[in-house]
């Protein structure tokens, strides 16, 4: 009989403890209010036609054009455009397609008002004056849409699980996602109570069962992106109202579900802050949408279970957080035809996002020397523009800039000698354009394509290491091409490396003048912009952001005029008010 407290290898559990709890855990997470779908109730007709007001429906505008015809369905609603002369039995010029705002129909064309996604379609044949109707049309969507027409019902049933909702702010209305997230950790530090205390009386436990393991590699990470969330937050304002909670939650779910994994795969519970990089980092790239939660705490799951079964001697196969991420969202594009959680929008709303993430990456790449990776990235996502003809990922858009910065240089996923480094970039960043065109051939949308690129590069180090090693075989003078390419490569020149990926990267932004560009053409950015209400923004009169009036969200290098708004808005918030004239107050 084994001695109570010991390990003994030559005894197991009569039920496999770990696998019925997790597949439970697993079930519970994809339970139906995960899954519930918003429908348009059927006497929502005369408020959705309502949004067009002003311009009225089936109301003839001077130049001749109308809004006359009008689809409702369960989730999508359409408005056909005419031009002057057609009837409504004509192919209509233009066509709006409203769908729920967590759907993806495409990012070309697209806005967002608070409950719809506006996608905007023209015949190439259409007069301007049917793209000046259409377009006046969705604007007048975005602006009078209170929020408050979907309903949330379950997949069988067709009963609507709650009430309408009927405030402006209701959208993001937490409590349902925190009682989800609350009872997903609850659940989790209880089951692993339980497992701790069955492998106790079993005997299976090594020696006390437990240890500490504290890595500087998995708590730098971490601080890293808590300055990302903590500059993003005083933008974006649901990420500290109603995420910061829910994120919270999410992390200490994260952590007991490490501590069980690891105490079924070490037998004992090995304390660390392994578990917090992946939490946030899944937040970081993917935020789902209120009702839709458990579909993070699947990721996360997912996540967890590879940093600790899919390993190979060097480190990761896969970085955990960008695979949870790929296989829940592969389910959400095939099965519910769901392109959710996609906040690349929201994290532009940082007038600065870019230089943060390449000031923070300092601190990795002169750490740990992974800069090499970023620049074979920043060259791979520039190859394939000319064959593609489409430039999807920039590297200097932020949500770009923070992959090939952040994500794709983890080292426990990367190859170690410097030129493999730079091959396996070069292959990270061509992955990501491909898998995003393919993303957008498949399902009209790129959003999963960062994060694939990186799942398939990391697929793709032994392609890199035997690139390398195949250059070093290639005798005569490619051999000292190679030999000196890796002289100039060796880490006592990292700084040199460091100011090339700098020059790199905002050059190419400073010489195209892209920021001012993305923020004026991009519509679903400057929408994001409005809805928001983004601080030290002036969106104008016309409600239609240019970079005259806000030069924080368009010069390349706008601290100083970011800083002094900031301190100029702190000193307007302590006057005190001033008397009307005639002195009465």
């Amino acid at each position: 009989m084994a001695e109570p407290g010991r390990f003994n290898a030559g005894r197991r559990p009569s039920v496999r403890l770990r696998w019925v709890g997790l597949a439970a855990l697993l079930a519970w997470t994809l339970s139906a209010p995960a899954w519930a779908r918003p429908v348009l109730p059927a006497d929502a007709q005369a408020t959705i036609l309502a949004l067009l007001r002003p311009i009225g429906f089936e109301q003839r505008q001077p130049d001749g054009t109308i809004v006359d015809g009008a689809a409702i369905g369960e989730r999508e609603v359409r408005f056909f455009v005419h031009a002057a002369g057609q009837t409504d039995r004509d192919p209509p010029a233009a066509t709006l397609t409203l769908r729920p705002r967590g759907d993806g129909i495409g990012p070309a064309g697209a806005m967002r008002s608070r409950s719809f996604l506006i996608r905007l379609d023209v015949r190439p044949e259409a007069p301007p004056a049917v793209r000046k109707l259409a377009q006046a049309a969705a604007d007048a969507i975005v602006r009078n849409d209170a929020g408050d027409l979907y309903r949330e019902v379950d997949d069988g049933p067709a009963e609507a699980r709650a009430p309408p909702r009927t405030t402006t702010t209701a959208a993001w209305t937490p409590a349902p996602d925190q009682t989800v997230v609350a009872a997903a950790a609850l659940a989790v530090w209880l089951g692993l109570l339980l497992a701790w205390w069955a492998f106790r009386r079993a005997g299976l436990l090594r020696g006390r069962g437990w240890s500490t393991r504290f890595r500087l590699t998995h708590l730098l990470p971490a601080t890293l992106q808590l300055v990302i969330f903590a500059y993003w937050g005083l933008y974006w304002h649901p990420l500290g109202e109603v995420w910061a909670p829910i994120i919270a939650l999410e992390v200490l779910y994260a952590v007991g579900l490490d501590l069980w994994l690891g105490l079924h795969r070490n037998r004992e519970l090995q304390f660390g802050v392994g578990a917090l990089p992946i939490a946030l980092s899944t937040n970081l790239f993917v935020i789902y949408p209120p009702g839709r939660v458990g579909l993070t705490l699947v990721a996360i799951a997912i996540a967890l279970w590879s940093k600790h079964h899919l390993r190979l001697p060097r480190g990761h196969l896969f970085n955990p957080s960008a695979l949870g991420l790929v296989v829940v969202g592969l389910g959400a594009q095939t099965i519910g035809r769901m392109n959710l959680g996609d906040t690349a929008a929201e994290f532009s709303l940082m007038p600065n996002g870019t230089l943060l993430v390449l000031l923070l990456g300092l601190v990795v790449q002169w750490r740990l020397g992974v800069v090499l990776v970023s620049i074979g990235a920043f060259f791979g996502l520039q190859l394939l523009v000319p064959v593609l003809g489409k430039q999807i990922y920039d590297p200097a858009w932020a949500p770009v800039t923070l992959v090939i910065t952040l994500l794709v240089t983890d080292p426990a996923t990367s190859p170690r000698g410097p030129l493999e480094r730079l091959i396996f970039g070069f292959l990270a960043g061509v992955a990501m354009q491909l898998v995003g065109h393919a993303c957008i051939a498949v399902w009209d949308n790129d959003f999963y394509g960062k994060v694939g690129g990186v799942v398939v590069a990391n697929a793709l180090v032994p392609v890199a290491v035997a690139a390398r090693e195949a250059l070093a075989r290639r005798g005569g003078r490619f051999e000292g091409a190679v030999a000196g390419l890796e002289r100039a490569l060796q880490p006592r020149y990292r700084l040199g490396h460091i100011a090339l990926f700098w020059l790199l990267v905002l050059g190419v932004d400073i010489a195209r003048d892209a920021k001012a560009m993305r923020f004026v053409a991009y519509e679903t950015a400057w929408q994001s912009h409005l809805e928001n209400g983004t601080p030290l923004l002036d969106p104008g009169p016309e409600r239609r952001p240019d970079c005259g009036r806000n030069p924080i969200f368009c010069q390349p290098l706008s601290v100083p005029a970011e800083l002094r708004g900031w301190l100029a808005r702190g000193r307007s918030a302590t006057l005190p008010p001033t008397s009307p004239p005639g002195g009465s107050p």
